[in-house]
């Protein structure tokens, strides 16, 4: 007789579990005497195959359902790309150019070409603050006169401003 199948699982009611063989001998009984030919074993082992099959076809159909499904797309990035981060990346470097190190080079080429036009006679203004005329110029210094027999070797990149001869 066989039991009906639903979605490819059969639907049994519980058996009851049987003693073990161990307990079994202890009671007296023999473990060959349960199944003493192989028609016996082969029917007691029906159920169990059965219950393998079944898995086995779900199994495969899971398996089936599986490989055919489709992986969704991937999704964009809410912000459009990759794009999107790098162009206001680029125009904050622009804006720091002309803001910060444009002005910063100007500066110092305008100091380099003091520097190279100092001459004797020159009143000049120091980094430090110190107001005097040069009376010498060196390499990479220059000598100024503060005051009457005070003279001052310094750096020539400490002058900082030549005042206009008036």
């Amino acid at each position: 007789m066989r039991r009906p199948h639903f979605g490819g699982f059969e639907f049994r009611r519980p058996t009851r579990l049987r003693a073990a063989p161990a307990r079994q001998a202890r009671r007296g009984y023999s473990v060959n005497q349960r199944c003493h030919n192989t028609s016996d074993a082969k029917e007691a082992l029906q159920p169990a195959l059965s219950r393998l099959r079944c898995a086995l076809q779900f199994l495969t159909m899971l398996q089936t359902v599986l490989a055919q499904a489709q992986t969704a797309a991937p999704q964009a990035m809410p912000g459009g790309g990759i794009g999107s981060f790098f162009v206001p990346l680029i125009f904050i470097f622009i804006i720091m150019y002309f803001v910060m190190i444009r002005p910063q080079k100007k500066r110092q080429q305008l100091q380099q070409n003091l520097i190279a036009s100092l001459k004797t006679g020159d009143r000049v203004v120091t980094n430090a603050g110190i107001h005097g005329l040069i009376s010498n110029v060196k390499e990479k210094t220059v000598l100024v006169k503060v005051a009457d027999n005070v003279k001052i070797e310094m750096d020539k990149s400490a002058i900082t401003n030549v005042l206009k001869e008036g």
